[in-house]
């Protein structure tokens, strides 16, 4: 025996003395088709267990901190506020308390909110609407006496 690594090698020119029982060439074969089926099921296993830890890594410390929880019952509260809005914005359009005055044909309504308005704790810089209201105007056309007119699709 040989090695210094704390792992003994048997010597290739002593193992070499003895006799050795070889298979046949249909015998090897058929092991080896065998036995690739388990080496490719250890290496799916192996990979699929090293992509469970990583989740686990990367979603325990929010589980623990409760950052998981807080999204999860933050998106009901979410869905709520957003219909609570959208049916206040439609009642206001239909009894024409809208920002423009909107004619009494059918309407399509598109409400672009960004999400981060409907978070209670979000602020927001109004700063820039003190110094420029037509930020804020509604989105419109000018007919030809340069009046503001509602935009509106005839059906």
């Amino acid at each position: 025996m040989t090695g210094t690594s704390g792992r003994q090698r048997a010597n290739a020119a002593c193992l070499a003395q003895y006799e050795m029982v070889r298979p046949p060439d249909d015998l090897l074969t058929q092991f080896g088709r065998q036995v690739a089926t388990f080496f490719r099921a250890i290496k799916a296993n192996d990979y699929e267990s090293r992509t469970l830890a990583a989740l686990r890594d990367a979603l325990l410390p929010k589980l623990l901190s409760g950052e998981i929880r807080s999204a999860f019952t933050a998106s009901g509260d979410l869905r709520t506020r957003i219909s609570a809005f959208r049916t206040d914005r439609l009642g206001k359009i239909l009894a024409n308390e809208a920002p423009v005055s909107l004619p009494a044909t059918p309407k399509i309504v598109l409400h672009l909110v960004p999400l981060s308005i409907l978070d209670p704790g979000a602020q927001s810089d109004l700063q820039p609407l003190n110094q420029d209201p037509n930020l804020a105007a509604p989105i419109q056309d000018r007919n030809t006496c340069g009046q503001l007119v509602a935009t509106s699709i005839p059906f």
